[in-house]
C-alpha cells in the first residue's frame, strides 16, 4: 500500500528515515494526532527522560495504527517534535533502533522539528503519522 521511495539524485536521507512515499490512489489514508509519553488516563510518564517519553510516544503511535489494523509498514510519513535540539542525536539513535523491530520495509520519510514548547512543561517529546489502511 505505501511505496518508500530514495530517488536517483535526491540527497540521501542523514537518518532512518526515506525521502518520499507514494499510497494508491482510493486508499484509505489516517491522519494520527500528535502522541506524546502519557499513560491511559494521560499522566505524562518518562518525566525528565527524553528516551523514556520517545518510547513511550512511539508506543502510543503503535497502539493507535492497532486499533486501526495497521503497523509501522503502513506509515506514510513520520513527523517529530523535540523541545531540545540537544536530544537530536539520542531521537536519531532511538528511532533507528525502534524503526528496526518494528518495520518490515524502509522507514517512512520523516520530518524533525525543534520547538519552543509542546503541551506540557514537562513534555519532551510529540509524534504523529499519517498512515494508510488496508481495505
Amino acid at each position: 500500500m505505501v511505496e518508500i521511495l530514495n530517488p536517483e539524485g535526491a540527497p540521501l536521507p542523514v537518518g532512518p528515515y526515506s525521502v518520499a512515499a507514494v499510497t494508491e490512489q482510493g486508499s484509505r489514508t489516517a491522519y494520527i494526532s500528535g502522541q506524546v509519553s502519557a499513560d491511559a488516563s494521560g499522566n505524562l510518564t518518562g518525566v525528565g527522560n527524553f528516551r523514556a517519553q520517545f518510547h513511550g510516544a512511539f508506543e502510543n503511535l503503535q497502539r493507535v495504527l492497532q486499533s486501526l489494523g495497521a503497523s509501522f509498514d503502513d506509515v506514510a510519513y513520520v513527523r517529530g517534535h523535540l523541545v531540545h535540539a540537544d536530544d537530536l542525536p539520542a531521537y536519531r539513535e532511538e528511532r533507528e533502533r525502534f524503526y528496526g523491530e518494528v518495520c518490515t520495509s524502509a522507514p517512512p520519510p520523516t520530518t524533525t522539528l525543534v520547538v519552543a514548547g509542546l503541551y506540557h512543561p514537562d513534555c519532551l517529546f510529540e509524534v504523529d503519522a499519517v498512515a494508510v489502511l488496508r481495505d
